[in-house]
Formats: C-alpha cells, structure tokens, sequence
C-alpha cells in the first residue's frame, strides 16, 4: 500500500511540474511574440510633386528612395506609402490576393521608421509589420481561401528551344555583374540618343545587370540582363493579376527583349507616340513568338486578404 501511495504522489508531482512547464512555455511564446521594440508612424498629406520638392527636387532620386525598405537589426522603414502597400509587405501578397478596406487606404501616405533592435528574417519583420499594423491603425483582417485562375509558364517548343529574344547572358556582362557587387557604386547613365533608330534599338538592348519596362501608350517594352527567369514571371504575373508558376526547367541568368501591347492601362497619360515600330501583340502571343515560352491557364486556391475595417493612426 505504501508503494502504491508513493507512486501515486510521484506521478501528482510529475503531472503539476508538466502543468507548470507548459504554462511557462505558453508566457514564454507570448514573451518572444514578434514586435517592433519602437516605432514611429507618421501621415506624410503631401502631394508626390511638394514630396519631391521638400527633398530637394531631384526627382529620380526621390522616387527611388519611395517605399518599403528592410535593413539591418530588425529595421523597416517606409517611406510616402499607402496602408495597402504596407498590407501588401506585411501578409507577403500581391496586390491580387487582398480586397476590402477604406478607400483612403489606397491614396493615404505614410512614413514608418520601425525597429527590432535585433536580427530578425524576413518572415519575422512581416509578423512584427502585422502587429503594427493591428495596433497602429486598428487594422482587422481574415483570409478566405478561394479557387483562382492561375498561370502555368512553359516551353512552347517540343524540342525545348527559346525564343530569339532569350538568351543565355554573356560571359562579359556576368564579370560586369560581378564586379560591381564587389565594388558597389552608383550607376553610370545610359548615353542619351537623338534620332529614333538610336530610340528603337536603345529600348531594344537589354542593360547589363538591370531590368527595365517601358511604357510607350498600351505598349510595353520588358528588358532584363544577367536575370533569373523568375524576375520575368513576377513581370508577367502583374501583368495578368495572378499568379504564375514557372515550369520551364530553365536555369541560369538571361537576357530577355519582351515587347507586346498590354491590356491595362497606361498611369501616365501619353503624348503623340513615336514611331518606334512596336510589336502591337498581346502578351500571350509576344511570350510565344519572342521567348518560345507560353502560358497554360488552371485553377489552383489561394489565400485572399480581406480588410474588415482599419483606421488612421494617431500621430506620435
């Protein structure tokens, strides 16, 4: 009897140490839960022309240095951004995946300067951004899963050929590529051209090393060197507003001329067009006789945000 009433205290005491151990992992879960150890949200009311002004007018600069940035120590900063950019970083979606919300939630600007004060992955500031968000500005979310229409990138060639405006990258511009990583620095200029032959086989020339999209009216002239294919699927995938899966088996950097007339509008209201000879087909087509490549349609589910409601943050 003794022997069964100790082991009977023994397993009590074992069962209230398990208790305690996971009551402490509990607090401690919630102790470590990703945040910002400070942050500071601020509107920015001004328009992009009195932005670019009060930085000091030079306006190539200025529009570089607009957006979401992520830096060393767990910092984030964001600059003359709107709540649905910030959502868009926050949940790592494209604009596609998330619908509701204010309307002021699109136009609105913001200036966030946030800081972990330690290292943290990208995946870690995208949870610490949420829990900003939801304190910042009230946001309430929920994600329904939904089936989409979704695009499958492969070769359109039996033999498995490119297209003849896709190329393996050239040795000299990877050096090129290379150097610079080794010695960054500010990039020199494309020389300007003056006649419209120069115009057409500048926009035509892949830039070592960039990646580039005109707008020229409806009509889009993709450049990309030194590249991975999936720079080009994230190109296509805006294009379309879905996602898009590349199963090409491709490797390796490439240089890509992809010229095609898009079906969404132009931002920018457009002058008289110059005659630059435009290859006016749409991107399906342009994919096929320029790249060797083509697009399969399917449906697959996929996580949609949806915004509940949100509010303006308070100043700081």
């Amino acid at each position: 009897m003794r022997r069964v009433h100790l082991n009977t205290l023994l397993l009590f005491a074992a069962s209230v140490l398990m208790v305690v151990i996971c009551h402490d992992r509990g607090l401690y879960a919630q102790a470590v839960k990703p945040v910002f150890e400070v942050a500071s949200v601020k509107s920015n009311p001004t328009t992009l022309s009195e932005f670019v002004q009060s930085k000091g007018g030079d306006r190539a600069a200025v529009l570089e240095s607009i957006g979401i940035r992520t830096l060393p120590r767990g910092r984030l900063v964001a600059i003359f951004v709107t709540l649905r950019e910030l959502i868009l970083r926050a949940f790592d979606i494209k604009a596609y995946q998330l619908e509701g919300g204010p309307a002021w939630m699109n136009t609105a600007k913001f200036e966030i300067d946030a800081r972990a004060n330690r290292d943290a992955t990208e995946q870690e500031i995208g949870a610490m951004l949420r829990a900003l968000l939801i304190d910042r500005f009230a946001l309430r979310t929920h994600i329904e899963v939904r089936q989409m229409r979704q695009f499958e990138l492969i070769l359109a060639r039996s033999d498995g050929r490119p297209g003849p405006s896709l190329k393996p990258t050239s040795s000299e511009c990877l050096q090129k590529i290379d150097e610079r990583r080794r010695n960054p620095g500010p990039r020199a200029p494309r020389p300007t051209v003056g006649s419209l032959e120069e115009m057409r086989v500048q926009m035509r020339t892949p830039e070592c090393g960039v990646e580039s999209m005109r707008l020229t009216g409806p009509f889009r002239t993709y450049t990309m060197s030194g590249m991975p294919l999936s720079a080009l699927v994230a190109r296509i995938d805006s294009e379309l507003s879905a996602p898009v899966i590349n199963k090409t088996g491709l490797t390796g950097p490439f240089d890509v001329v992809l010229e095609f007339e898009s079906a969404r509008p132009n931002p920018v209201t457009p002058g008289p067009l110059p005659d630059l000879d435009f290859q006016a087909v749409p991107l399906g087509f342009a994919l096929q006789r320029q790249l060797g490549l083509k697009l399969e349609e399917v449906k697959a589910p996929l996580d949609i945000v949806i915004t509940e409601s949100a509010q303006q943050p308070t100043p700081d």
